[in-house]
């Protein structure tokens, strides 16, 4: 309980912030004055909060990045306290080039009037299509999330069935991927752990990212499989006010049934190892990419204002910055043999480059002059040295 008017203070502010958190409030207003009690004498304080709601219908026109990590159109209508409770009712439909549209519908509720302690569930059908391994998808399902954090960091556990249908999208896709064509069920459990102490994601000047995910699918389906990865970065800030990132990021996947090209890893491209096409990493069939069943990648990358543009918040700086990058990694299946796992140590790939990075709301987009070094044969290189990327996570 708060026993200095400092604590009153400071426990208002904190209340206030939560308020404005849930998404339901345009403004909130605090008067803290002087309680009486009927003789007329001083009893505490008293505390009055007046608030002015958000206009509970709201419809927006933006772009989304989808799976396959290519940029779309989007619509979405959203309905804010549903049910009087900072619940949240939204509808997406999204389309991109030679695409049909994608639906998503979602219902959100805080638990405790917490924005990051909340459940939520979406029915979704999304199509996607994946040229560099010569197949297309659609993906129709549900999926229930409870998010919790904590004081060493953030929780999230999901339950997700998903139908998928597969067809081959070229009559030179190899029988690699031709014999994932059709049908599969996936019912799957995932636990997702992170700790993230950075101010932003796009341009950080400070602080680190952990994060931690682990599935399991096989709760009926033909789908069976358990799969881990990770990701890892930190920020140092630097004179001159440049900043450099490292990262890493890495995972295994145990097929525990037949395999499943759609929950394969995949390597390269501008979010990843640059220079490389995307998906140009790891196994290929006639030039299709297989996936793999592990995969590594590192990146270290200096960012730095341009000359003459200051990063000021509201200047050209603090959209546009000079990006120099090494990057490294490789992607590969495995077997218990030991010769092969420590392969997808042994023999990486490289590259490295400068360019500019450009800040675009929540997502990051680099124009890149690549170099692209230690190749195998088998690996898929960007067509000119000149990559652009488009982004709201790069996995390193």
């Amino acid at each position: 309980a708060a026993k200095t008017f400092n604590d009153v203070f400071r426990d208002c502010l904190a209340v206030k912030h939560q308020l404005y958190e849930l998404g339901i409030f345009r403004t909130v207003s605090i008067l803290i004055d002087s309680a009486y009690n009927d003789s007329g004498e001083p009893s505490g304080l008293e505390i009055n909060m007046t608030v002015e709601e958000t206009k509970r219908l709201r419809g927006k026109v933006s772009s989304a990045i989808a799976a396959n990590n290519e940029l779309q159109g989007l619509v979405s209508l959203t309905v804010r306290n549903v049910f009087g409770r900072a619940e949240m009712l939204e509808a997406k439909v999204s389309t991109g080039k030679n695409v049909e549209p994608s639906y998503e519908l979602s219902f959100t509720k805080p638990i405790h009037a917490k924005k990051d302690h909340n459940v939520s569930f979406v029915v979704q059908r999304t199509p996607l299509d994946f040229p560099r391994s010569g197949y297309k998808e659609t993906s129709t399902g549900a999926s229930v999330q409870y998010s919790l954090p904590s004081k060493f960091g953030d929780h999230m556990f999901k339950y997700n069935v998903d139908w998928r249908h597969r067809l081959v999208s070229s009559m030179a896709t190899p029988f690699g991927v031709r014999q994932h064509a059709g049908h599969s069920l996936k019912s799957s459990i995932g636990h997702t752990f992170t700790i993230d102490s950075r101010p932003e994601t796009v341009f950080p000047s400070k602080g680190s990212l952990f994060q931690f995910t682990q599935e399991y699918a096989g709760l009926g389906g033909d789908v069976k499989f358990a799969k881990y990865d990770s990701k890892l970065q930190t920020n140092i800030s630097l004179p001159l006010e440049s900043t450099l990132t490292l990262a890493l990021s890495g995972g295994i996947l145990k097929w525990l049934g037949e395999r499943n090209i759609s929950d394969s890893f995949f390597l390269g491209g501008p979010s990843s190892v640059r220079g490389f096409s995307m998906h140009g990493l790891g196994p290929q069939d006639q030039g299709y990419s297989l996936g793999a069943d592990a995969f590594w990648a590192s990146g270290v990358h200096l960012f730095t204002p341009l000359p003459f543009l200051r990063p000021s918040e509201s200047g050209i700086g603090h959209y546009l910055r000079a990006h120099f990058f090494l990057t490294a990694g490789n992607c590969d299946s495995l077997t218990l043999d030991r010769r092969q796992f420590s392969n997808i140590f042994a023999q990486l790939r490289w590259s490295y480059g400068a360019g500019l990075a450009l800040r675009l709301g929540p997502a990051r987009v680099e124009l890149n002059y690549c170099v692209p070094k230690s190749a195998q044969p088998a690996d898929i290189l960007h067509p000119s040295h000149f990559q652009v990327g488009f982004g709201l996570h790069y996995s390193c």
